[in-house]
């Protein structure tokens, strides 16, 4: 699992979203779920810490971002059709940044505010909601605080608005329901919400139905508006009246096996109807862009063996049957996307069960939304970070058909660049994709990219494949700067006394500064930034990549400096100035001046927790009070060797927030040790409080610098109503080990699955499609099992169990990481001398290999600009490994027959949110070559002329076969 101790995420299942960042290259929005571990107090000491505890301090020391109020609350009843969605933070947070990670159900588009504090963000609907529906509103994990806090996890509400004047609407579960589906036996609670004129004689008519009234009572509109026909009763069976129904009412529907619905009448007609269905047959349901997988089972008995007929129907304006056949056990049926699949109906034993999808409100998990086959994922760069009036960007991408990442190289097409919004691009470039799927181009920057005050300001390019698919939204980016005038009245560097901190260090930064004419700056202010961002740090034994960040937030703001008589200063900070419990990327900057004539110097280190790290593995999110909590943990050195027999300790933290003040309370500690390969768990019974922890493993290192993780645990009673059945990607209930953090492509798996209960589920292996599915027994306690890991399933997969468990439906998963490395490429440049005078040519010979050490026939591109231009970053390069590598997530759909109609289920959605970008200097192109090929032996030379100063040279290696690989190298001018 990637621990991503950052404040910047983006996560968009199935949609091509990329985040704008400086740099050469693209981030793309295939990332594992960032885990930011952003905690104020840095560990003190690896003994438990007492249980009881409590830490008080100022709410921008919580651990993470969280969400404490709302307004409308969840599950509100009622709420006005236009009201404003209020959603009150424990920390300041900035309403832009909210808008790209918030989503909404009915879709509807509206403004962002700051609310009465700082901390409160208004979302003003530009339309009114429909009456007596439900409405479903996600913030996205990642979103940050102005202080830099993560938001750790999706945060949901729903509320439904309030019913129109002559209808009556039906709430089951807090949620509007229009079909609710209930195992054989059990007992059906909806509440009644009458409007303000209905009559009073309304009454609630209980017909026993079927899928022949059922069926053109869930027609709708193509904009997604069921009809609002009355029910034709003449061919149902009245079973039950209930007569004086008041506005609230609850009421408690028990019928034998069958479809029924419940119409609310009076002497003016029909007001409202809700469908319920009631059997002892179950059907879990999975879709992915090209087929449908279900799985049957007796609810009563848990037998999988009995035989069904299946039909799938699409529901817009009429009914229209699209599928149909046969099943026992499990089965798939060709659905290629857009199937446009709005419900299934199955039948065995006499029994109708309907199986929601697609269809407007539907509770199932939506997730696809495109043809794989034909969404491209693109990297894109630039050849500079930065450009000024009148200069020339050129671009490269690499274009594949990601074809749930079995990439494949395009037949002969075109790739749209372009900047600025529609309709007024301020360029639009059309480019030929080559043979190999290598596109590149340029074009002279765009008056309207530089702003009007003269500074410096970003500029997007993207790109994106001409796709015939309506609702693919794939879209890929980059970030360059246009630069404003650069004309420093001196010149300013800072140095700092080591190349890598720990967080109980100091660092100290020496600042030098002379005028244009290079005499000192004597008894020149200069003003100190210090900043601080996450550093990304992953288990040894997985992939990583690594790419550019901004600065981050500053700590540290307009320190006033003198410099002595010679224009030196030293200037000191704590290493952890952020006061975070983790990696970070800090950096130190000294301007001279303002405006265009000022003097930056500034230079970026990382600053550790300490000589080891530990990461808490995936593992299970959600317990009940009194359940043994089992986490897995591994401690690594630096390096990347395990670190055996080492002591750590562990607490549950509680936090409760009070206006502007966090109260951390430990509800729980103890102690554990590492075994000799450097793993251990975490395995104790909770007994604290019912509310979310933080389960905190902390060590120190052979210095006694104090390093640690943390997880986000939900403590619940009904652990089931933590999350939607649409959120698969946690172990909710069940608990599994696997035998590697990560695996290999020809590695077999092994893991130990521990379920609360003797059961059946439908094992499925999930990314953008569905790779494998099967029943799988599993006993109440552990059971084995083991995955030979096939080619297609790398980069990585989510291990999904979908099962029914006492008249719930439930699905959970485990994420699983396969290293690529067999498609990453080994990029060696070697120099003709160490050093050039200005006007030499340097001569380099580029040597690409295999991850066996065997010669690769490549393809490079060579990029070479002034070093200077970057030299405030401590990566320039964007990853293209990690642009196609990193393992999508779980982008199918999920459903089954205890799923209902009238609330939203699971939707895809993502965002972004930056720090400070880190400044671009002006600067040169060295060279520009596109093309290049390595020999037979992976060997092509270049040569690069030397100007004045330092070059940078990038370089990417690419093969028809999606091998990639990339290097950078400075050239020194002496």
């Amino acid at each position: 699992m990637l621990v991503f101790r950052s404040r910047m995420a983006l996560v968009a299942a199935g949609v091509g979203v990329a985040v704008a960042a400086s740099g050469v290259g693209i981030y793309i929005h295939f990332l594992r779920q960032p885990h930011p571990h952003l905690s104020a107090p840095p560990v003190t000491a690896v003994g438990s810490t007492s249980t009881g505890s409590t830490t008080v301090g100022q709410a921008p020391s919580a651990e993470f971002l969280t969400v404490v109020t709302t307004n409308p609350a969840a599950n509100a009843i009622g709420a006005a059709v236009n009201s404003p969605i209020t959603v009150g933070f424990n920390l300041p947070v900035d309403p832009a940044s909210v808008r790209n990670f918030y989503s909404v159900l009915p879709a509807i588009q509206g403004t962002f505010t700051q609310g009465n504090a700082a901390t409160d963000v208004v979302f003003t609907p530009s339309a009114s909601f429909a009456a007596g529906s439900s409405v479903n509103v996600v913030i996205r994990q990642g979103l940050t605080s102005r202080d830099g806090f993560a938001l750790q996890n999706d945060f949901s509400l729903s509320f439904s608005t309030q019913v129109s004047d002559q209808s009556v609407s039906f709430l089951s579960g807090y949620q509007v329901a229009t079909l609710v589906n209930a195992q054989s036996g059990r007992n059906v609670t909806i509440t009644v919400q009458i409007g303000d004129q209905v009559p009073p004689d309304v009454a609630l008519q209980t017909y026993r139905a079927g899928v022949a009234t059922l069926l053109p009572a869930l027609t709708h509109s193509v904009s997604g508006q069921y009809t609002t026909n009355p029910v034709d009763t003449g061919l149902m069976h009245l079973v039950d009246t209930k007569s004086n129904v008041k506005n609230n009412d609850q009421i408690t529907i028990s019928q034998p096996d069958g479809i029924y619905a419940i119409v609310a009448v009076s002497a003016r007609g029909q007001h409202g109807t809700i469908w319920v269905d009631f059997s002892h047959y179950g059907v879990l349901l999975r879709q992915d862009d090209q087929k449908v997988v279900v799985a049957g089972q007796n609810l009563s008995t848990g037998d999988t063996s009995p035989t069904f007929t299946i039909a799938f129907y699409n529901l817009t304006e009429k009914v229209q049957k699209v599928l149909s056949g046969s099943f026992s056990g499990t089965a798939e049926f060709p659905a290629k996307y857009p199937a446009q699949l709005d419900l299934a109906i199955a039948s065995s034993g006499g029994e109708d069960v309907a199986i929601p999808i697609s269809a407007p409100a539907s509770n199932a998990d939506i997730k696809v939304i495109g043809d794989l086959s034909q969404q491209a994922q693109i990297f894109l760069m630039t050849d500079r970070a930065g450009y000024q009036k009148g200069d020339t960007v050129k671009f490269y991408g690499l274009l594949r058909m990601s074809n749930d990442q079995v990439y494949t190289v395009p037949a002969a097409t075109t790739v749209d660049v372009w900047t600025g919004q529609n309709p007024n691009r301020l360029i639009d470039v059309k480019a030929a994709v080559a043979p190999d799927g290598a596109f590149s181009g340029a074009f002279a920057m765009p008056a309207g990219a530089f702003t009007q005050d003269g500074t410096d300001g970003p500029m997007t390019l993207f790109a994106s494949l001409q796709s015939a698919q309506p609702n693919d939204f794939s879209l890929f980016s980059t970030l360059v700067q246009a630069l404003g005038q650069h004309a420093p009245a001196g010149r300013v560097t800072v140095t700092l006394d080591k190349p890598s901190y720990v967080s109980a260090d100091t660092v100290a930064a020496s600042i030098a500064g002379t005028d244009g004419s290079g005499k000192p700056l004597a008894g020149k202010v200069v003003a100190i930034n210090v900043y601080s961002t996450g550093h990304a740090v992953v288990e040894h034994e997985a992939d990583t990549f690594t790419s550019p960040t901004s600065w981050g937030v500053a700590v540290k703001q307009n320190v006033q400096v003198t410099l002595d008589a010679t224009g030196h200063a030293t200037y000191s900070v704590a290493a952890n100035a952020a006061q975070l419990s983790a990696d970070q990327q800090v950096t130190v900057t000294a301007t001279y001046g303002t405006g265009s004539t000022a003097a930056l110097g500034a230079r970026s280190v990382v600053v550790y927790q300490a000589a080891d790290e530990v990461f808490l593995l995936a593992s299970r999110t959600v317990y009940v009070p009194g359940e043994v909590v089992t986490a897995p943990f591994v401690v690594e050195a630096r390096t990347g060797q395990r670190v055996p027999n080492a002591p750590i300790a562990y607490e549950f933290d509680k936090t409760d927030y009070q206006g502007s003040t966090s109260t951390t309370t430990v509800v729980g500690s103890g102690t554990t040790i590492t075994d000799a390969n450097g793993m251990g768990v975490v395995h104790v019974a909770y007994t604290g409080p019912v509310v979310p922890v933080e389960l905190r493993v902390k060590g120190k290192d052979a210095a006694g610098n104090a390093f640690q993780d943390v997880k986000t645990l939900y403590i619940a009673q009904d652990p089931n109503s933590v999350f939607s059945g649409g959120t698969s990607g946690i172990l909710i209930h069940m608990s599994v080990a696997p035998d590697k953090i990560a695996y290999g492509i020809g590695d077999t798996a092994h893991f130990t699955i521990t379920s609360p209960a003797a059961q059946n589920v439908l094992l499925s292996l999930e990314r953008g499609r569905i790779h494998q599915y099967r029943w799988l027994p599993l006993a109440q306690g552990d059971s084995q099992l083991t995955l030979p890991i096939s080619p297609d399933l790398a980069p990585g997969f989510t291990m999904t169990f979908s099962y029914f468990q006492n008249g719930a439906y439930l699905t959970e998963g485990l994420p699983v990481l396969v290293n690529n490395s067999s498609q990453l490429l080994n990029v060696a440049v070697t120099p003709d001398m160490p050093a050039y005078a200005a006007g030499q040519t340097a001569h380099l010979t580029i040597t690409v290999t295999d991850s066996s050490g065997k010669p690769v026939a490549a393809t490079l591109l060579v990029d070479g600009y002034d070093a200077a231009m970057s030299s405030y970053k401590l990566d320039d390069m964007f990853s293209i490994g990690q642009a196609f590598f990193t393992p999508a997530p779980r982008g199918t759909n999920a459903s089954s027959s205890l799923v209902g109609i009238g609330n939203f289920g699971g939707r895809c959605g993502g965002g972004f949110n930056q720090g400070q970008p880190a400044t671009t200097n002006p600067g040169l192109p060295a060279v520009w070559l596109t093309g290049v090929t390595t020999d037979a032996a992976g060997h092509a030379s270049i040569d690069v002329p030397i100007a004045k100063t330092p070059v940078r040279l990038a370089f990417i290696a690419t093969t028809s076969a999606t091998s990639l690989g990339q290097a950078e190298v400075d050239l020194a001018v002496q």
